[in-house]
Parts: C-alpha cells; structure tokens; sequence
C-alpha cells in the first residue's frame, strides 16, 4: 500500500482500492469471515440484553452480506445454523425450538437464517426494553424468600490418631510387670500394611487374657500372638490421644454411586427394565422376516404402522440435494471422494438405480433421505455419506415411522471386561456391517435418494434406492445386531462353543475383541470365526 503514495494522487487511490479488493474484498473471503464470526463466537450470557443486541446486529449484516454476494449456501445449512443458536442462552434456546418447530410444521418449510435473525432480535429488543427488560435487580429477593431445604442427616466416622510412646519400649519395659513374666511379644520394625477392624471377630476373639494389676497394662492373646495394651513405662502416665470427626454427605455419596453405576452399567444389569412392547414388536418383525437369501439375511423394517402412509418427501431431498451441489461444485477433492463413495454402493449392491416403470408408486412406501458428508477428524481423507433420516416433511420423518428396536449391542463393560481374560489377544472388524444386512423389496422405496448418474452435476438427478440398511437409520443397529446373533444360532451345530460364543459375546457392534490361552487357538479361531460369519455374509 506505501508504493501506492509514489504514483499521482488519482492513479494511486485506484490502485490502493484494487489492491485492497483483491486481498480482502472478495466475495467469498467476506461471506466465509462473517460465517465464522457468527458460527465460532462465545455463548452469550443470560440476561446479557446488550450481547443479545449486538449479535442481532451481527446477524443482520451477515444475512445481507450474503445475500449481496450470493453466498447464502454457506450459512443457510443446517450445522452453520446450529452453530448459530447454540451461541444464544439456555432459556432463548429453548425458546427457539418452539419457534423452529411451528415454521416445520405449521409453514411447512426449512429453517433459513432469516428465521433465526428475527428471532434474535426480538429477544435482543425485549431483553433491552427501557422499563421491563432488566429483571435481575429481583433474583436476590426471589432466592431469600425461599423456603430452605430441610437438612438432611449425615452418616458419620471417627478416626483416631495416638502418638508413639510405648510401644516401640524395649523389652525390660515389659519385664519390670510380673503378671507378664510369660508372655513372649514378638517385635517387628516394619510398617504397618494392613489394619484389621474390631468387625472382624474371629481374627480378634481372646484366646487368654492377663488381667490389669496396680496401674500397668494388660494383655490378650489372639490367632495373631500376644498384644499388649496399656502403658508400659515406669512413670504411668497416660498416652495422649487425639480424635478427629470425619463427617460424610450422604447425598453426596449417593450421587457418587450412581454416577459410578452409569459408567459400569453391568453392575446394575439385574435391575434393568425388560423390553418395552415397542421393542417386543419390532423383534417380532424381525423374526418372522428374516430369512438367508443369496447368503444374506434380509430383515423387513420394523414400521410402527403397517402401512406407514409415507408422504412423498422428494422436494425435501431435491432442495438438500441443491444444496449439496454448491458444496460439491466449491470442493472438487470432496466431489471426487463423494462420487467414489455412491460407485461404490452401487457397484457392491447396497444401492441400485429405481426403474423407470417403478418410479412412480402411491401405496404409501414412498421416502426420499437427504445426504451429506461426514469426515472423522482422525480419518480427514475419509468421506462417509450419511442419510439424514430424522429430516421432516409433512411433519414426520423415517425415523419417526421406524421402531427402534431392542438393544442387542454386547455392553462395552463387558466386552472389555472379558478382554482381560487370557493373555494373547485378536482384534477384528466387521467391514460396513449395517450393509451387510438386506432390507425386504417391498421396503427399499422407502429407502430412496438422489443422486447425479456417474456423479455429473451438469444431468439432471436421477432416483436410486439403498437395498440394506441404512447407517443413520434408528432401526439399523437393532437389524445389523440381530443378523449377527442369528448367523451365530444358525450354525450352532457347524462350529465349535468357543467360535460361536465369540460371535455373540466378543462383538461390540462390528469390533470383535477376544483374548485366548494357546498360540493354536490364536491361529484356529479367526478361520473358524471367518467362515461363520461369512455364512451369514458379513
């Protein structure tokens, strides 16, 4: 910018403002700094009406910032508007379900940032009101008007401490008292390991007693040998002693149990509730649809109502697919993973292009899923799609119809606990399990999405359906767990206890964690593993 002083004053304004609009005045700079201003900033503080105000404000120029440069995609998605009201206090927050939930149902259409920034800045203008807005000048007299809790009892402990005075006297100490003459104490210059409580009384039960004479001490004879108690110098005086009041909460030893319990569900697996009638139904469902086709179990969905009466969501799945597109057309790395990913499911089965003659069905079966990517961020050049099956239309969603089903995942707990067994250890994995288990035919409709024919954004989409189930769908876990148990009860007779109770009992979803004694069983096992579960084509 300085060599723009040397040029004449009219020639150097143009070219400072040309420099200037090259490095920061780029639409697409500009669109993405507002973004991650609005998106990244810290939470506001309740009560904070002039935070409220000024993120209204910020809203505001980001909205039109965005609509001047044509770069409303950026934010008008669903993580950049999460990110956004996750930035507002709780009560706002739980205010704005409300208002996020009456513009899906009621107007039936998606939330945009038009939404949220007149919502921010009614809060802003209320929470700023001249009169009414402050009302924390009365929360203290609110909090000293309320009754006090009633005090709960408190268990209680007591712990001693006594001072070393006679008990490490040498032996003469003890001799100088004749009632003791025959008692042999053993001496031991080691620290104390182990302290045995008076609970305990058959370790401390008196075998013989040498009762006090005069002021001196007296001793008891236990499994353990002779103790003596008392004091044993020649001057009688009595040993200090301090006693110290340990007081424990009770509460909040509770909250420490349960808090445990949580972390080690297994410890409380008696005391869990036995499945609920929805969970009974949709293993009934299972049951009586499972069947091996093509060395596949093929399991129907576990509809609530049969039929669902699906409405017809292929606007939802269009517009999330526009949506997508931009993001595609702006990351051409991204375009390239994605595509891979469909060719793949294409390739393999898991999905096929719809028919034309049966594209068009109105029996209610009929659901189009939105997709996007997702990267792990230890797997950066990894793409997952992901079907958004919790997406609305027409006031439901997939998941909405589906039942979830019953929990059959082995509990980490003791997965892990059983890992610690033996002392050689296997690990596996189940390659794209939740695909490995079909859906019925009459149910992969419901499956549907969009998607380019080759990945060619410039034709137009085309239909195609999943013929497994779905990673995103509520019911796929409960599918994929029960095909996994069921491979394991077909071939009981086939395979040896060992391999079977590995398949149902070592599997935390598609990761098998086994331990075992012998380096043959080390080598035996995983063939034996591999061929049970390739019968049921995983």
């Amino acid at each position: 910018m300085q060599s723009c002083s040397l040029l004449d004053s009219d020639r150097g304004y143009q070219e400072a403002r040309r420099l200037l609009k090259s490095r920061y005045g780029q639409p697409c700079k500009i669109a993405s700094a507002y973004v991650d201003k609005v998106v990244n900033g810290p939470q506001i503080k309740s009560e904070d009406g002039e935070a409220l105000r000024r993120f209204s404000v910020l809203l505001t120029s980001c909205r039109n910032t965005q609509k001047g440069t044509e770069y409303l995609s950026k934010i008008d998605n669903p993580d950049s508007l999460r990110g956004i009201v996750n930035r507002l206090p709780y009560d706002a927050r739980k205010r704005w379900r409300f208002t996020a939930d009456s513009i899906s149902e009621r107007e039936e259409r998606q939330v945009t940032l038009d939404d949220i920034a007149n919502f921010v800045e009614r809060e802003g203008r209320a929470a700023t009101h001249p009169v009414f807005g402050d009302i924390s000048g009365n929360l203290k007299d609110t909090e000293s008007h309320k009754k006090k809790p009633p005090v709960r009892p408190k268990s209680s402990s007591f712990g001693t401490q006594t001072n070393k005075t006679d008990a490490n006297k040498d032996k003469h100490d003890v001799d100088r008292w004749h009632h003791l003459h025959v008692i042999q104490v053993s001496e031991f210059d080691v620290p104390v390991g182990l302290l045995v409580g008076n609970d305990n009384i058959r370790a401390l039960e008196p075998k013989e007693i040498r009762q006090i004479e005069g002021c001196g001490p007296y001793a008891t004879k236990t499994r353990f040998g002779w103790a003596i108690n008392g004091p044993l110098g020649s001057d009688h005086k009595e040993s200090k002693c301090n006693a110290n009041l340990i007081k424990t909460d009770h509460e909040l030893n509770e909250r420490s149990k349960n808090f445990c319990n949580r972390e080690f569900s297994e410890c409380i697996a008696d005391s869990e509730l036995g499945p609920s009638q929805d969970d009974q139904r949709a293993i009934s469902i299972m049951k009586k649809s499972v069947k091996l086709k093509d060395n596949h179990y093929e399991i129907s969905l576990p509809w609530r109502d049969d039929p669902p009466c699906l409405p017809n969501s292929r606007p939802i799945a269009l517009h999330r697919l526009g949506l997508l597109k931009k993001r595609l057309q702006r990351n051409l790395e991204l375009h390239g993973r994605y595509s891979t990913v469909i060719d793949d499911m294409l390739s393999k089965g898991y999905a096929q292009k719809v028919p034309e003659e049966e594209r068009i069905r109105q029996d209610g079966f009929v659901w189009y899923s939105p997709h996007h990517p997702v990267h792990h961020p230890l797997k950066p050049d990894k793409t997952r799609v992901v079907f958004d099956c919790s997406a609305k239309y027409c006031g439901t969603s997939l998941h909405d119809k589906l039942l979830q089903g019953r929990d059959l995942t082995n509990t980490l707990m003791g997965v892990l606990t059983r890992f610690r067994q033996e002392h050689i250890a296997m690990m596996a994995d189940i390659e794209c399990m939740f695909h490995q288990v079909r859906v019925t035919p009459e149910h992969c409709d419901a499956l549907r999405f969009l998607w380019w024919p080759e990945g060619d954004l410039n034709q137009a989409p085309k239909d195609y359906r999943m013929q497994v189930h779905l990673f995103g769908t509520t019911s796929s876990p409960s599918c994929a767990n029960f095909g996994l148990q069921k491979v394991a009860d077909d071939n009981e007779e086939k395979f040896s206890c060992d391999v079977i109770e590995t398949a149902k009992r070592n599997f935390y979803v598609d990761d098998c964690l086994k331990l075992v004694n012998t380096e043959d069983t080390a080598i035996t096992l995983p063939v034996q593993l591999s061929k049970l579960l390739q019968n049921g084509g995983f």
